[in-house]
């Protein structure tokens, strides 16, 4: 009898045994409520960065205040060399006192000052307010990412980074389309107000479910 031949298994299911994998593994993640609240403050300190920082940011520092486009430029420039010095600083703090015990307080100050650039006065108030915004959002940025890889196991680590990084790029792509047509039926300051409010509802969940570490 002639042999049966054994089938060539196509390349496009092992693929997709990939992706599926990857994607019940995401899932288990998130049932953990302290993994589930870090990437949704993961997410809205992505919207606010893209959202908030790139996008409204400049269409009020422009149009509100009437700064020239090489102004614009100095004040994001202030603000990444403050988040980029503060970095570190919040790295050490909260290897010190925890990723929790820093998170809440370092989100109050973010959404504080983000509400007061919305309505600045004048330029000086806005100078003052990107400069807290920038040390709020180093600790925000950052410490989640830290907090992750601190509560998943070392057999779940590589795949919760991954996550964590979907999150993010999910925060980076909503945020500016999301914050934009707010403000385009709203007003810059309202759709900036938003961005905080998101923000501190994901501050406050994650200060009520996380788990200290």
């Amino acid at each position: 009898p002639t042999p049966t031949p054994t089938p060539t298994p196509s390349p496009h299911s092992g693929l997709w045994a990939t992706f599926s994998g990857t994607f019940r593994t995401w899932a288990s993640l998130l049932t953990d409520t302290s993994i589930r609240s870090a990437c949704f403050l993961q997410l809205s300190s992505s919207v606010s960065n893209v959202g908030c920082r790139m996008l409204l940011l400049p269409l009020l520092v422009c149009t509100k205040h009437g700064l020239s486009g090489t102004a614009l430029g100095g004040c994001l420039s202030l603000m990444f060399v403050v988040q980029l010095a503060a970095t570190p600083l919040a790295a050490i703090i909260s290897d010190r006192f925890g990723r929790k015990a820093i998170l809440f307080p370092a989100v109050c100050v973010m959404v504080v000052s983000m509400v007061g650039v919305a309505y600045a006065p004048s330029v000086p108030h806005l100078l003052f307010g990107l400069v807290w915004w920038s040390t709020g959002a180093a600790v925000v940025s950052a410490t989640p990412v830290a907090y992750i890889a601190d509560v998943a196991t070392l057999q779940e680590r590589s795949q919760a980074m991954a996550l964590q990084r979907m999150t993010m790029d999910l925060g980076f792509m909503l945020g500016g389309g999301v914050l934009g047509g707010i403000a385009a039926i709203t007003s810059v300051e309202t759709a900036l107000c938003v961005g905080a409010s998101l923000v501190l509802t994901a501050g406050a969940t994650f200060a009520l479910l996380a788990k200290p570490r």
